[in-house]
């Protein structure tokens, strides 16, 4: 029993319902009707039910749109083959925390090493840094820039926007030639953007050394009537051999910057993300609106991903050679 429902059976004081006005309240049945309601039968099937429920709107109109627009059908997923069992609703990646079968098993290894931060580090510094810079303090950017120049160790880097080519170029050379490991996590929502400007970079991070490149999704809220909405990433920090943190807003806007021991609170958090986390299945487009799906394990350019690689010529479903930068890589599609 949770300690919650033990201290209300414990307790000898009356119940006190929690009101919108209560700032403990972060969590009301009456609400969640109501999305169920918008998601089902529209607009005004919500509205209806706010004025049954004596509800307030709680929701703003570019909101509701939103939400109209990214509700998916749920995929209806067939029994095991050769076996009893009856279709289910879901994601093939839903409900991760909940099923122990799912929960049990342990996150992916950091294939390229994770340094050592169990010795203490002396005291934790904070400072923060905002644009326009303050006098004599380094603009947001060059701060970023700067301390990725002089990684070591290890980058890693949870973002939901990655679209600045001159800090993928700086990954990439620590990578390269500083032979730093560096991890990326993205939102996979916006992957499109990025492999778009790694392209322009002229950088292939499918096939890049010492740099590894994931994606995540938000939250998924799934109703009875077979609908779902899956959030968007929003956590955005960088770390950066274990002693230095940098979280906030890097439309440069305002970042924090905090030194030694506090990150390790950062080390964990980036385990739990990366432990959700998915390798980037990508779909390249064929001609006469056929999709054929990359899958995780092919080593191709960026360039082949983004509608340059993938013609009639090639069969799907067998190996066929493709050439990028001067290298033949094996590719196998499946339409």
């Amino acid at each position: 029993m949770a300690g919650s429902q033990i201290r209300c059976l414990e307790s000898e004081e009356p119940y006190s319902k929690v009101t919108e006005s209560n700032p403990e309240f972060y969590y009301c049945e009456r609400q969640r009707l109501a999305l169920e309601a918008l998601l089902a039968n529209g607009e005004a099937a919500f509205n209806q039910c706010l004025s049954r429920e004596k509800l307030r709107p709680f929701l703003s109109e570019g909101e509701l749109q939103e939400l109209k627009t990214a509700a998916t059908a749920e995929e209806l997923q067939a029994p095991p083959s050769g076996g009893a069992g009856t279709y289910s609703f879901g994601t093939k990646r839903s409900s991760l925390s909940y099923w122990p079968q799912h929960s049990d098993d342990p996150p992916p290894e950091l294939e390229l090493g994770w340094p050592d931060n169990g010795a203490w580090k002396g005291i934790t510094r904070a400072e923060v840094y905002t644009h326009p810079p303050g006098e004599g303090a380094p603009h947001i950017k060059e701060l970023v820039r700067s301390c990725i120049q002089q990684a070591h160790k290890v980058i890693a880097i949870v973002m939901d926007i990655f679209t600045d080519p001159d800090i993928l170029l700086d990954l990439y050379d620590a990578a390269i030639r500083q032979r730093v490991p560096v991890y990326l996590i993205l939102n996979q929502q916006h992957l499109h953007s990025f492999l778009s400007m790694a392209e322009k970079t002229c950088l292939n991070v499918r096939h890049t050394e010492n740099l590894r490149v994931r994606i995540l999704r938000g939250c998924t809220f799934q109703s009875r009537n077979q609908k779902q909405i899956t959030g968007t990433l929003k956590e955005k920090f960088l770390l950066v051999d274990g002693q230095i943190a940098i979280t906030g807003s890097y439309s440069l806007v305002c970042i924090l910057v905090c030194l030694l021991p506090s990150t390790v609170s950062k080390d964990c958090i980036f385990c739990e993300i990366t432990s959700s986390t998915i390798c980037p299945g990508l779909r390249m487009s064929c001609a006469e609106d056929e999709d054929c799906f990359v899958g995780e394990g092919v080593a191709l350019g960026v360039s082949d991903v983004l509608n340059k690689g993938c013609t009639r010529s090639i069969n799907c479903g067998k190996e066929q050679p493709v050439a990028y930068m001067g290298v033949t890589y094996s590719l196998v599609t499946n339409c």
